[in-house]
C-alpha cells in the first residue's frame, strides 16, 4: 500500500511539474484542477486574483471559451487543438499561449496551454525586420552598415533556430511514456486500490496528456523548421543586397540557377509590388536552366528592368490590373536560355535602341545604371539584351539571352 501511495504521490508531482499548464474544469469554466504551471500562467492575468474560472480570469482573450465549449455538442473529443489565444495582462504586455480543450465527459473538460509569447515575438521581430527591409528594397544607397547589423541579428536568430530543430526529443514525452506503461501493468492493483473507474479515467488522463504533449512538440517543431527556412531565405535576400549595394566588378563567375535571381530580384521589389498593386505573373518553362555569372550584376539588371516596368504603369492611366509577365524558355538550339519581362504598361514609340544609349533613361528616380550600362553587363556575360512594345499605351517587354550552364559546373 506505501508503494502504491508513493507512486501517486510520484504521478501527481509529474503532473503538477509537467511542462505545460493543465486544467480540468467544468462546462461553466469553474476550475476544479491544475497543476503549478497553470497556477503560473494564470494568476497574471487574473484581475481579482482569485483562480476559481477560467473563463472569467481569460474574458480578455481574443477567444471567447465559453461559446467554443457551450458549442461543443460531442460526448467527448477535441473542442479546439493548438488555437493561438492573445491574452492582456492588466499591468504587463501582452502575452500569447497555445491552447487545446479536450472533452473527457458531460461534465469535466482538460485544457492544456503552452506559453508561445517568445516564440510569436520572435516572428513579430522578424516581420518587423521584414518590413525594414521592404523599405529599402531596390534602393542602391542602402547602407551596408545597416545591411550587416540585420545580417548579425539573424545569425542570432538562426543560431537560436538551429539549438531548438536539435531538440526533437522531450524526456518529459517519454517518462511519461513509461509511467503509462507502468500503470497499465498494475492495472488489476491499481483497480483494487483505486476502483476501475478512476484507474480508467486516471490512464485516460494520461493518454491524453501524452497525445497533447507529442502534439505541441510537433507543432512546434514544424514552426521551427519553417523559421529556420524563412531566416534562411532572410539571409540569401540580405546576402544579395549586399552584394548589390557594393558591386565587385572583379567577383568570379558562379553558375546559379535563374529562376532563383528572378526571385530575388522580385523580393527586392516587394516594397513597389505592393504600393502599386502590381500582380507578378510567372510562366517558367524552363525552370532548372542554370547560367553564369556575376549574382550581383545579373539582379542589378533584373531589378533595373522591373523598376522600368512599374514605372510605366505611373505613366499610364490603366484600366486594367497592371501586371508584369515574366517567362523563360530556351532556344531552338537548346544553348541558350530567354528570359521576357513584359507588362502591359505604357510601352514606347521610339525606336529600342535609342533607349540604350548612354545617359537616356526615362525613370522618374534612377539610381545611375541605365539601360546602357544593364546592355553592358549583359554583355559581359556572353548574352543579349533587347527591347520590344507595340508602340505607346500597348505595353513593353525586355528580353534577355544568356548561355545555359550545366548544373554540375558549379
Amino acid at each position: 500500500m506505501e508503494s502504491k501511495e508513493k507512486e501517486r504521490e510520484r504521478l501527481l508531482r509529474f503532473l503538477y511539474l509537467a511542462p505545460v499548464a493543465l486544467l480540468e474544469i467544468d462546462p461553466g469554466g469553474d476550475i476544479h484542477l491544475m497543476n503549478g504551471y497553470a497556477s503560473g500562467y494564470l494568476m497574471p492575468l487574473s484581475k481579482t486574483g482569485e483562480l476559481t474560472n477560467l473563463f472569467q480570469i481569460l474574458s480578455d482573450a481574443d477567444i471567447d471559451l465559453s461559446e467554443l465549449v457551450k458549442g461543443f455538442t460531442g460526448e467527448a473529443g477535441t473542442v479546439i487543438k493548438d488555437r493561438r489565444m492573445r491574452c492582456v495582462p492588466p499591468t504587463a504586455a501582452p502575452v500569447y499561449f497555445s491552447l487545446t480543450i479536450e472533452r473527457l465527459s458531460s461534465e469535466s473538460f482538460l485544457v492544456a496551454m503552452s506559453d508561445i509569447t517568445v516564440q510569436v515575438r520572435q516572428e513579430e521581430r522578424i516581420s518587423t525586420m521584414i518590413e525594414q527591409e521592404a523599405l529599402h528594397r531596390g534602393r542602391a544607397e542602402i547602407a551596408s552598415g545597416v545591411l550587416h547589423d540585420i545580417g548579425n541579428a539573424i545569425t542570432g536568430i538562426a543560431t537560436g533556430v538551429n539549438r531548438q530543430l536539435g531538440e526533437t526529443d522531450w524526456p518529459e514525452e517519454a517518462g511519461l511514456a513509461r509511467l503509462e506503461d507502468m500503470f497499465r501493468d498494475a492495472y488489476d492493483a491499481l483497480c483494487r486500490v483505486l476502483g476501475s473507474s478512476t484507474t480508467d479515467a486516471l490512464l485516460r488522463y494520461m493518454t491524453e496528456l501524452r497525445a497533447t504533449l507529442t502534439s505541441r512538440r510537433t507543432e512546434l517543431n514544424k514552426n521551427t523548421e519553417c523559421m529556420a527556412q524563412t531566416v534562411a531565405h532572410i539571409s540569401e535576400v540580405l546576402s544579395i543586397q549586399r552584394q548589390y549595394v557594393g558591386e565587385q566588378p572583379d567577383r568570379p563567375y558562379s553558375v546559379m540557377p535563374l529562376v532563383q535571381l528572378l526571385e530575388d530580384a522580385i523580393s527586392m521589389q516587394n516594397a513597389a509590388l505592393e504600393k502599386r498593386r502590381i500582380s507578378i505573373r510567372r510562366q517558367y518553362s524552363d525552370g532548372a536552366a542554370y547560367v553564369a555569372g556575376t549574382r550581383s550584376g545579373l539582379v542589378r539588371v533584373l531589378v533595373n528592368l522591373l523598376r522600368n516596368a512599374f514605372e510605366s504603369f505611373d505613366r499610364t492611366d490603366m484600366d486594367s490590373e497592371p501586371y508584369v509577365l515574366l517567362q523563360t524558355s530556351r532556344s531552338p538550339d537548346n544553348t541558350r536560355v530567354i528570359v521576357t519581362m513584359s507588362d502591359n504598361g505604357g510601352g514606347f514609340g521610339l525606336d529600342p535602341e535609342e533607349l540604350f544609349e548612354m545617359g537616356v533613361s526615362r525613370k522618374k528616380n534612377s539610381d545611375g545604371i541605365g539601360l546602357f550600362a544593364c546592355q553592358k553587363i549583359i554583355e559581359s556575360h556572353n548574352g543579349r539584351l533587347w527591347l520590344t512594345s507595340d508602340g505607346p499605351g500597348k505595353g513593353a517587354a525586355a528580353h534577355i539571352e544568356l548561355p545555359i550552364q550545366e548544373e554540375q559546373a558549379r
